[in-house]
């Protein structure tokens, strides 16, 4: 995250950088990835022992049977928000840099020649970029 004060107002800017955001989203991708790849691999120990312990006449077996489905559900739906998240910052990552390269382009439109001769020192700052 950048630290840079903001033009003109003392303010602190906290903008986040495309690699950054981008960086964040393959993060997400992996994690949901590694969720199931890696998360899962117990549950099918835990599913087999269900039967075991019914056959036995625990009613742990019920319990457990409840507890791996819904840890498998709720994994499943948090791979499904790493998956959105990463969708989400690398479209926030090209919108962004489309809209500014748009903005810089105005920008620099309004600063023609006919602009006024002492100039505007926010318009100055973001066209010296």
């Amino acid at each position: 995250m950048t630290n840079d004060p903001g033009v003109g107002d003392g303010r602190t800017d906290l903008a986040m950088r495309s690699e950054e955001l981008s960086g964040i989203g393959e993060t997400a991708g992996g994690l949901g990835a590694d969720l199931v790849n890696k998360g899962l691999q117990a549950s099918g120990s835990s599913y087999a022992a269900v039967p075991v312990l019914l056959d036995a006449g625990l009613d742990s077996g019920n319990g457990l049977r409840h507890t791996t489905a819904r840890f498998f559900r709720k994994t499943m739906d948090l791979k499904e928000d790493c998956a959105r998240i990463e969708e989400h910052l690398t479209g926030t990552v090209t919108s962004h840099s489309a809209l500014e390269d748009d903005l810089l382009t105005g920008l620099r439109t309004v600063q023609a020649p006919a602009a006024e001769p002492a100039g505007n020192p926010a318009l100055d700052a973001l066209l010296a970029e």
